[in-house]
């Protein structure tokens, strides 16, 4: 089918991100939705005034996981869910969006520095 991945060849690893996490599909199924919740102990960094929400789980090799716009990094929580069984995971809610604080100068919206 035009668009679907095979997945008879996969390589063992995390789920692909399509591929929700078993937790997650026993929540879908069940309804209840807890499955997927992201339980990452949270923790906020000041940067020039600015407090960003950063969720960090897991141990190794460190991921970033950025949203896009209108986003926020709860939106990652099953895909940094299985990720955080190889890697240590940080998640970021940037300027504006989820709970971290919001520039009241314009200029101040971009991440760069």
């Amino acid at each position: 089918m035009a668009g679907r991945l095979d997945r008879s060849s996969r390589r063992p690893g995390p789920p692909l991100p399509d591929d929700p996490i078993p937790e997650c599909r026993a929540a879908s199924r069940s309804g209840s939705g807890r499955g997927c919740s992201d339980r990452s102990p949270v923790s906020g960094v000041t940067v020039d005034g600015l407090r960003y929400e950063v969720r960090v789980r897991g141990h190794g090799v460190p991921v970033l996981l950025l949203h896009g716009f209108t986003g926020r990094g709860s939106g990652w929580a099953p895909h940094a869910t299985a990720l955080a069984r190889h890697f240590r995971v940080i998640v970021v809610d940037l300027p504006g969006h989820g709970r971290s604080g919001t520039p009241t100068d314009p200029t101040r919206a971009s991440v760069e520095r």
